[in-house]
């Protein structure tokens, strides 16, 4: 048994020491510095996709949806949102959370065309009904809900 074993230290690309970062600012980092899809310095655009599906499915659901609404209210970004509703509907614990999507979905779906976005992620990857995502249906009727009455 050794126990004088030297510790592994996280790297920058660049090589550099880097500080551990929870898993919430990290989400938070990649979706609010980015435009989805598309290649920065250091990293692909491919790659940011599926390290913020990585990301979201190790955070809460309440905290997804928190950063979901602000990264198109507040940031005004238009894709990373749909990709967060997304992993929102895929989440694990989000079956426990009565209308936490359908609520979400009402405030991030703003434009016309964003429900029909939304599903063209929500189906990208796997062919998955929207009954088994449960809330999604309500979801969409909610945004949609949200355009039409006058406010």
């Amino acid at each position: 048994m050794h126990t004088n074993t030297k510790r592994t230290s996280l790297m920058t690309h660049e090589g550099a020491p880097a500080c551990h970062v929870g898993v919430l600012p990290q989400l938070r980092r990649s979706v609010l510095s980015c435009l989805l899809w598309e290649s920065e310095f250091y990293e692909d655009g491919q790659e940011i996709g599926k390290r913020i599906a990585e990301l979201v499915a190790r955070c809460l659901p309440e905290d997804v949806a928190a950063l979901a609404i602000e990264a198109r209210e507040q940031m005004h970004l238009r894709h990373v949102p749909l990709l967060l509703l997304r992993e929102l509907a895929r989440h694990p614990l989000i079956k426990d959370r009565p209308q936490l999507l359908s609520k979400t979905m009402g405030k991030v779906l703003q434009r016309a065309d964003e429900p029909a976005e939304f599903l063209a992620l929500y189906w990208k990857d796997k062919k998955q009904p929207l009954s088994e995502a449960g809330e999604a249906w309500f979801g969409l009727e909610h945004a949609a809900l949200q355009r039409v009455r006058p406010r």
